[in-house]
């Protein structure tokens, strides 16, 4: 072994005590994972044509956590938190406190909105009104496996349906 492979050698050994093959995914692996990435994940493999499963809270217009096949620009987060508002609208809660509940608006379990390319869903949680779920998927996508899948995620974070609360 001539000096510069023992120099490589040492070199490489020292390295793999340092931080050994796969030490970054047990690293990964042994990091706190949100509770609430698991239901959105399970949501999203459940749905085929899926590409991103987000937790959003209405009133603060906010994607809480968010599981995607992909990383997704900011951006695409806000407009989805934006069209949860604009769809499902504000919760009963909110709408109590700016209009009697007789004439306040009716607000929907679900959406759908359709583009060219994705068919988006929305839900509402039935125990916490300002918190639903976004889905973008293929429009190729089954909206009903999605609302099923997606009520199920929601009881899993601790919700359902708004329609289950009754």
């Amino acid at each position: 072994m001539t000096e510069m492979s023992r120099h490589l050698s040492s070199s490489l050994l020292v390295e793999e005590v340092i931080q050994p093959h796969g030490a970054t995914e047990a690293a990964a692996k042994a990091q706190p994972v949100n509770p609430v990435n698991v239901p959105l994940q399970g949501l999203r493999d459940a749905v085929p044509g899926c590409h991103v499963a987000a937790f959003i809270d209405i009133s603060s217009q906010m994607v809480l956590a968010v599981d995607a096949r992909s990383k997704q620009p900011q951006e695409r987060l806000d407009t989805l938190a934006e069209r949860a508002v604009e769809l499902l609208g504000a919760s009963e809660a909110v709408f109590s406190e700016e209009l009697p509940a007789s004439t306040g608006p009716v607000q929907p379990d679900y959406a759908l909105a359709l583009s060219p390319a994705n068919l988006e869903i929305y839900l509402r949680s039935a125990v916490q009104p300002d918190e639903a779920l976004g889905l973008v998927c293929g429009l190729g996508s089954d909206f009903e496996n999605a609302l099923i899948h997606g009520e199920a995620a929601l009881r899993a974070i601790g919700g359902g349906l708004a329609g289950d609360a009754a």
